[in-house]
This record gives C-alpha cells, structure tokens and sequence, in this order.
C-alpha cells in the first residue's frame, strides 16, 4: 500500500459566495477556487457540496466538491497523478497535466436514478501541496438524458470544461 492510500482526509468542503447570477464569479471550494459560468445559478446541495445550474434548465446541474489529504509521509512531485492512476483506476495515458500544475483527469456514466436516464461527465483535478498534503477537486456535470447514446450538452460541457481548466488551489 503506498502512502497515497494511507492519506487522512481533512475536510471535504470549504467557502463559497451565493451572489446573484449576473456574470462571472468566483467561487472557494475547500482552497480550489473557479469561476462560475456567466449566468448559472448557486447552491448549497445537502450534503454540503457546491451545486451549479445553467439558467432555465433544472434537469442539468454541475456540482463541485473537494477534500483535502494529509500522508504520514512526504509526497513525491507525481502524488497527484498517482491518486488518479490508483484511487480512480484512471489509465495514466489519460492523465492531463494543467498549465496550473494540477492532473486532471475525466470518466464518463450513464445510469438511471428515481426512474430518470442520466448521463454524468466527472472530472477529477489533483494537486499535490508538498510536502505532504493532497487536494482533489471532484467536478461532475449530470444531465437528463432520453437515451444511453444520448450526449451532453456541448455548450454545458464547454462550460464545465473551462471551469476545471481555469480552476487554480491557493496557495497558504
């Protein structure tokens, strides 16, 4: 068992703003901080996680959560992309490394729930604080779909898209 597996959970979720839905804003999740596509809305889902909702549109949200990780031991510079590779069972081919220096990393699903198809895209975004803390950033994108092929929507997928790629943790 490497040390990533042995990591003490911190916390899952930090701050957020509720501003009303005019522009862009930005948004804190347990230190990931994002902008909020131009016209979504915000919410608190219950289970303390950040919800996003594109105007006019309930059978769409994009829900954001993170933790922060703490190893016994000092993390190596590859920490994050060896969580993803070994905690997600995500192929290291897929493996993107961001402009920010986090790993990034996307699955997609298909499953019914309450009687409705949904279609969910998750993004997975980690980045090692060194020397020992891990912070994962746990994006996904779920939208009533009426077929199993059935896409999401490009222009909510792009909106997603760029949320994670402009996503950056601060730095304490």
């Amino acid at each position: 068992m490497t040390s990533l597996h042995r990591l003490v959970l911190v916390g899952l979720l930090g701050s957020a703003c509720t501003a009303p839905a005019i522009g862009q804003r930005e948004l804190v999740v347990r230190d990931l901080q994002i902008m909020v596509p131009e016209g979504w809305g915000v919410t608190w889902d219950p289970d303390s996680t950040v919800l996003l909702f594109p105007p006019s549109d309930r059978s769409t949200s994009l829900r954001i959560s993170g933790l922060t990780a703490v190893s016994p031991r000092p993390l190596v510079a590859t920490a994050a992309r060896d969580w993803l590779r070994d905690s997600r069972k995500i192929p290291a081919a897929t493996i993107e490394t961001l402009p920010s220096g986090a790993s990034m990393a996307t699955k997609d699903s298909v499953f019914t729930e309450t009687g409705v198809l949904v279609h969910i895209r998750f993004w997975y975004l980690a980045q090692a604080g060194l020397p020992d803390t891990l912070h994962i950033g746990i994006i996904s994108l779920a939208q009533e779909v009426k077929g199993v092929g059935d896409s999401l929507r490009g222009s909510y997928v792009a909106a997603a898209e760029h949320l994670v790629r402009t996503a950056t943790y601060r730095r304490h």
